[in-house]
């Protein structure tokens, strides 16, 4: 389960959000271009059949490279805002997996074991992007948020056990249900990072529907806190990869014990007695 959310001991520098230090010279390791490449598209009438493949995918021995999932209607309103069809068609949710493999024939035997896992949990079908559609199927995917950016209050960046994921975006349709709000999720299925994202609208029947002001910003605060609150139910965390900063400060309590939130402040007084290094993100230092 991937975590930012905090400094790492392992990793010190690494997601402490320019809170200790200034990173002025990066050594990369680059690993070599993989021989061939894939990409399966799997639509499904349901994103709970989606995400429960996702933990025998893993425990069958297969290692994507990738592993996403995205619902429906956000696949309909990226198309919209882009004016162009993608990939995706015949399903309620979908599932992305990028294979790789030293040979046309191990990428072949992986392909189909793996779409083997996907119809013996339902999936409609299984589809398998043409080379020249994979760069397109990625960038179509990098760009979704971009879509529904405008309507967004709040992206959240919760992360949950792989094997928690089915069960916590059933719990954001519970919530999605009990509030009357949008919240149209996808995410990163291989790692349990989950981005559900509280909306200004609502989708209704392939359209999109301003909510009033006032009745938005009613319902965020408790939407935002049940999300939260059912993440640390699973043994999830707060943030897999955007970090604490100011926003989520709140939640970090929650989801992190006294012992090692203190940790962590003494690990910023020794870097930075004065406080000066992004003063106020993660944690707030008392005077």
């Amino acid at each position: 389960m991937k975590n930012s959310s905090g400094y790492s001991l392992l990793h010190l520098m690494v997601g402490s959000e320019g809170t200790l230090g200034i990173v002025t010279k990066q050594v990369m390791r680059l690993d070599p271009l993989p021989v061939v490449t894939n990409t399966l598209i799997v639509p499904y009438g349901s994103l709970h059949d989606a995400i429960a493949t996702v933990p025998d995918i893993l425990k069958r021995g297969f290692r994507p490279t990738a592993l996403e999932f995205v619902q429906h209607d956000v696949v309909t309103v990226a198309e919209r805002k882009r004016e162009k069809r993608s990939k995706f068609s015949g399903g309620q949710a979908y599932l992305m997996i990028e294979i790789d493999a030293g040979s046309e024939e191990e990428l072949e035997r992986t392909a189909e074991g793996i779409a083997q896992v996907c119809e013996e949990h339902n999936c409609v079908d299984v589809f398998l992007a043409a080379a020249k559609e994979q760069e397109e199927v990625w960038d179509f995917r990098g760009k979704l948020y971009e879509a529904i950016k405008e309507y967004t209050i709040e992206i959240l960046d919760i992360v949950v056990p792989p094997a928690e994921i089915a069960n916590h975006v059933d719990a954001v349709q519970r919530i999605s249900e009990e509030y009357g709000v949008w919240i149209p999720t996808y995410g990163h299925a291989g790692d349990g990072n989950v981005h559900s994202h509280i909306m200004k609208v609502r989708f209704k029947e392939g359209d999109l529907e301003w909510m009033e002001e006032e009745e938005w910003r009613r319902a965020y605060a408790p939407v935002r806190d049940a999300l939260h609150e059912d993440a640390l139910k699973r043994g999830g965390l707060v943030s897999g990869e955007h970090g604490i900063g100011l926003v989520k400060k709140k939640y970090l309590p929650m989801f992190s014990d006294r012992t090692r939130i203190e940790l962590m402040k003494r690990i910023k007084k020794e870097f930075d007695p004065k406080n000066i290094l992004n003063p106020g993100k993660i944690f707030s230092l008392e005077r």
